[in-house]
């Protein structure tokens, strides 16, 4: 299908990808979860002692009523599985035994279920999976000749300045089902896997647009001698006709493994003839679904099929074809191991790959400017509202210590609970799509994290340079512009961290709701050891330990060095010598525990707390991402 021969270069070498499979058997971990007893774990049988395999040039379609075990089989196949599956048996590519790096970095898998960057059009998808994915000594031409002809080719050139649409609140779908998975196999055929999986391509589409997704899945097997697999739950006769092989599944058993014509001959062999005007997928599924009843009399139909399958001369040469490729392996296991090599190409560099992350990401959030517009409306009214509260208030007096205090810590404030709760939401809402990307070999962990923080990280410096400029011009608190440049850094910082720590507790607990039943009670605890409320050296020695977590305390504090330091008057309205009066600058400070000197440690502290928050981010992010992986 792909015609770009500098692209492929060394393709003719290529002989292709045999996958083959022995005696696999497939057990999901259940574990059983009792209110007063100790948490139990059985294991169910999905894939039950299965064999086959499949050659280049082939599209084989696993076929099987609902819970049959397809998508098992065929993540199983792929190395996709999750962590509560357990595997026993052995998957060969090419003869020798599979490894997870090793079956990824040769093959493409197609989703049920599409996702995509929904404000990106269908070029620029397609744009932006070429530099992350391809090999890096391609050109721009060359991959913006391939692009183009995917577009033609699949059908999709009429709608490539389109965009893709996403699913969701406040959100439409602007492609079609068939537009979307033929995009989706558009990206699949990017880097030419000699290997592609295919999990239910045309669930959703109508007939039309089911036969043009297999007529280009059968057009990449034979013309670039791909080998394909696809599950199918219930095809029509026209898209039976496509498939070289089919895969007949019942309860995670194999009922019959080949030709359609050699499986109709072996069902009726069994005594289950396919009348002349049936579809064969249809009659096929007929009689699986007998025997994935629980309580029907016709229980064994099924079973008996599988049995016989096992006994027949088809299934014996299935055993003969992986002795075959076995031995084949170990005879020029050398020839094979540059076989592989051929397959590999040189990724992109990392640094490059990041880059065009990051430009994805600040892509999503330019076309999606409704959030951020709220966002910065919202802190213009809150300053406007805030300076005239406090306009006029703001004098060198007695009465004025009191209200500048309350200006700073509106400022600390405001740049803290709004981001943190605000990203709360962001990481659960990305790592979905995450996940499959990364299985696809597209980022990595580190990569897709630093990517992300860094498209937030400008509105994180927007919002609160507006929020002080705004608030300082109205209520009147005039400083240096030294002490104006410190006091926006100190914002900045604690903005930065505030969200740090919202993705921190986003990425420890897998709901929204528990994280924030957590971080309600932790804000409290900051805000309490911030220094307005309570003076920080009369803390009880078990709580003042909580202050140094307080990037609350560390931006309040900074904010009052910048604002007093320079104070050396000021004035004391009343004439009783029993009434405190605080004098100068200094005097102010340390009404609050604070210290001049503690400025520079200030900065550092909330630097170190944004890295602190972000690495166990990270931390907790990787593990939870193996978890859905």
């Amino acid at each position: 299908m792909i015609t770009d021969k500098e692209n492929m270069a060394g393709a003719e070498r290529r002989e292709g990808v045999t996958v083959a499979w022995k005696h696999l058997t497939v057990y999901a971990r259940v574990k059983n979860k009792k209110l007063l007893s100790k948490t139990t774990t059985t294991y169910k049988k999905i894939i039950d002692d299965v064999t086959g395999i499949i050659e280049p040039g082939n599209l084989v379609a696993i076929i099987g009523a609902s819970g049959a075990g397809k998508s098992t089989l065929m993540g199983c196949l792929a190395q996709r599985m999750s962590g509560d599956m357990l595997v026993e048996g052995n998957v060969l590519i090419n003869g020798r035994p599979a490894t997870g790096v090793n079956t990824r970095g040769i093959s493409g898998f197609m989703h049920q279920e599409d996702m995509f960057r929904g404000s990106l059009t269908v070029s620029e998808h397609l744009h932006f999976l070429a530099r992350l994915r391809m090999d890096r000594r391609t050109s721009s031409a060359q991959r913006t000749r391939l692009v183009d002809d995917l577009l033609r080719q699949l059908g999709l050139e009429h709608c490539r300045h389109t965009r893709i649409g996403a699913p969701g609140p406040g959100r439409r779908i602007v492609l079609s089902g068939g537009e979307r998975k033929r995009l989706s196999f558009a990206g699949e055929c990017l880097s030419d896997p000699p290997l592609l999986f295919c999990d239910e391509p045309t669930t959703g589409l109508d007939s039309s647009s089911a036969l043009a997704v297999v007529r280009a899945l059968r057009a990449m097997a034979m013309e670039r001698r791909r080998t394909v697999l696809i599950s199918i739950h219930q095809p029509g006769s026209h898209l039976v006709e496509l498939f070289h092989s089919v895969l007949l599944l019942s309860r995670g058993r194999i009922a019959f493994m080949g030709s359609t014509d050699e499986a109709l001959q072996f069902y009726k062999l069994n005594g289950y003839e396919c009348p002349s005007s049936y579809n064969p997928a249809d009659f096929f599924i007929k009689q699986l679904l007998a025997g994935s009843r629980t309580a029907s009399e016709n229980e064994t139909d099924a079973e008996k099929l599988c049995s016989s399958y096992l006994e027949s001369d088809r299934f014996k040469q299935v055993e003969a074809k992986i002795e075959s490729e076995m031995k084949k392996s170990s005879l020029s296991s050398q020839e094979l191991r540059i076989e592989l090599k051929l397959e590999r190409r040189k990724a992109p560099r990392w640094l490059n790959k990041l880059f065009w992350l990051w430009y994805r990401e600040v892509l999503e959030v330019a076309r999606n400017p409704h959030v951020q517009t709220i966002r910065l409306f919202q802190k213009i009214v809150l300053a406007v509202v805030v300076g005239l509260c406090f306009a006029g208030t703001l004098t060198l007096n007695q009465k004025g210590v009191q209200a500048i205090q309350g200006v700073l810590f509106m400022l600390v404030t405001e740049n803290t609970f709004s981001p943190m709760y605000a990203a709360l939401d962001y990481f659960p809402h990305q790592l979905p799509l995450f996940a499959r990307e990364h299985a696809s070999g597209v980022c990595t962990r580190l990569q897709f994290y630093i990517s992300a923080i860094a498209s937030m990280t400008p509105i994180l410096i927007l919002e609160p340079v507006i929020f002080i400029a705004v608030l300082y011009f109205i209520s009147g608190l005039g400083m240096s512009l030294n002490a104006y440049f410190l006091s926006n850094l100190a914002v900045i910082l604690c903005i930065n961290v505030s969200a740090a720590c919202g993705i921190f507790f986003s990425t420890v607990f897998t709901s929204i709701p528990v994280a924030m039943a957590y971080l309600v009670p932790f804000d409290y605890c900051l805000m309490i050891t911030s220094g307005l409320f309570v003076k920080l050296s009369t803390l009880p020695w078990h709580v003042s330990w909580i202050r140094y977590l307080s990037w609350m305390m560390y931006t309040n504090e900074a904010l009052s060095i910048v604002s007093w330091e320079q104070v050396s008057n000021i004035t004391c309205e009343t004439y009783r010598a029993d009434l405190p009066c605080l004098n100068n600058g200094g005097e102010v400070l340390e009404k609050f525990s604070f210290s001049a000197s503690n400025l520079n440690s200030d900065f550092i502290n909330l630097i170190i707390l944004y890295l602190m928050f972000h690495i166990l981010a990270f931390v907790f992010f990787f593990f939870r991402s193996n978890r859905i992986s």
